[in-house]
């Protein structure tokens, strides 16, 4: 009896714990079996995912290069050209931003994060017809983002516009609760 519980703290409990020791401190950026082959859209995705780690930890420059290097290898994945204009927008290079935003739209025109630093973009640059825009694109696509409705509602409060129609319908917080 004392034999079985022992295997069974061994595979259960220590078992696991051994592998994870002896892969500590390794690097998967680049494992033995990628060296040498070319790039693959895996790697491109590995990539993205880096850099979103980056962007939670609010390194938004080193983000920003981990989101170009998987453009590297993939020019067409479109979530890394959206991450990418986030991760400008908070560098801030807005200009940059901007460019890799309109690429991001286009390439993924059902998607609203991009339409949605358009807007902020607009919004900071005191452009509120073209934010008012953007930000209307994007309720096209989610009329319930909160953050659109936010913005809309301050553009709209310092144009001393209040259509109650923005959403069709009267949009509250309380809503999604």
């Amino acid at each position: 009896m004392k034999n079985i519980r022992f295997l069974i703290f061994w595979v259960f409990v220590l078992g696991p714990l051994v592998p994870a020791s002896f892969l500590a401190g390794k690097s998967w950026a680049k494992r033995p079996s990628q060296i040498g082959a070319p790039a693959s859209s895996e790697d491109a995705y590995r990539a993205n995912n880096i850099g979103v780690a980056l962007l939670e930890q609010f390194k938004y420059k080193e983000g920003a290069e981990a989101f170009r290097h998987a453009l590297q290898i993939d020019p067409k994945l479109s979530i890394a050209h959206i991450n990418l204009s986030i991760a400008l927008f908070n560098m801030p290079d807005l200009m940059a931003a901007q460019r890799e935003a309109q690429n991001a739209a286009t390439l993924a025109p059902g998607a609203p994060q991009p339409l949605y630093i358009l807007g902020l973009i607009a919004k900071f640059q005191n452009r509120p017809e073209d934010a008012l825009a953007a930000f209307q694109r994007v309720l096209k696509i989610d009329p319930n983002d909160v953050g659109t409705n936010i913005n809309l509602g301050q553009i709209y409060s310092q144009q001393r516009k209040y259509p109650n129609h923005t959403t069709g319908r009267r949009f509250t917080i309380w809503d999604k609760l």
